[in-house]
């Protein structure tokens, strides 16, 4: 059984992997990570669930894992299109 915030893909080990950023690891025995889910940040190892949401007038897809709207990889918050924001945090990553 593997401890929360870890998983395992290879059947019949014993070793556990902390859950990657961009991902949450939730519950117990897990053989994959989940993607972090649309409107937070999963800027963290280890994470069983997402604690941080995303940035106030930026859009943040699932597995965005950083809140530096700058940061050169493509999971991170993208501005709202104009005409659009975003009317708050964690608003499961949506602009309206």
């Amino acid at each position: 059984v593997y401890k929360r915030q870890t998983f395992n893909g290879l059947e019949g080990m014993s070793n556990c992997t902390l859950c990657p950023t961009g991902h949450v690891c939730p519950g117990w025995s897990r053989t994959q990570p989940e993607r972090c889910p649309a409107g937070y940040v999963c800027n963290a190892l280890g994470q069983s669930q997402p604690v941080l949401t995303c940035p106030e007038g930026y859009f943040c897809g699932e597995g965005t894992l950083t809140l530096d709207p700058a940061d050169p990889t493509i999971h991170r918050p993208q501005p709202c299109p104009p005409g659009t924001h975003s009317p708050e945090h964690g608003t499961h990553g949506e602009c309206e």
